[in-house]
């Protein structure tokens, strides 16, 4: 007997239809990255949910699609706002001692706790 009647095809363990999926989800992985997704994740899985809709659309297509439709999924996080210390105004070059003696007068009378906290912060950093 030939050897190669006696083999038989090694199916994979995977059908047709859940290896084209991988691809498509993977080509939809590269696409998006190389477009600058900020988030890969919410993205991918707009993008697999327009794919299943529309069977015949190209991973391509749904990438530059889903870039018109949802352009805060690619926004850049060097052009969002940077964040702040929380320091909102510097009282202590503003007036000195004089802001000091302010901070504390509007936290006695208030008797609210930001108040409170601000006097203190000044105070600290007055003393250094």
């Amino acid at each position: 007997m030939d050897e190669n009647q006696n083999t038989e095809q090694v199916e994979s363990p995977r059908g047709d239809g859940e290896t084209q999926k991988l691809k498509t989800e993977n080509e939809l992985l590269r696409s998006l990255a190389a477009e600058g997704v900020s988030d890969l994740e919410s993205a991918l899985a707009v993008a697999v949910k327009r794919i299943a809709d529309t069977p015949e659309a190209k991973p391509g297509d749904v990438v530059g699609q889903l870039k018109r439709d949802k352009a805060y999924l690619f926004a850049k996080p060097a052009l969002l706002t940077p964040k702040t210390s929380g320091e909102k105004y510097s009282y202590a070059s503003a007036g000195g001692s004089a802001a000091i003696e302010n901070a504390a007068k509007t936290a006695r009378l208030s008797g609210s706790i930001k108040a409170v906290a601000e006097y203190m912060r000044l105070r600290r950093k007055n003393s250094i």
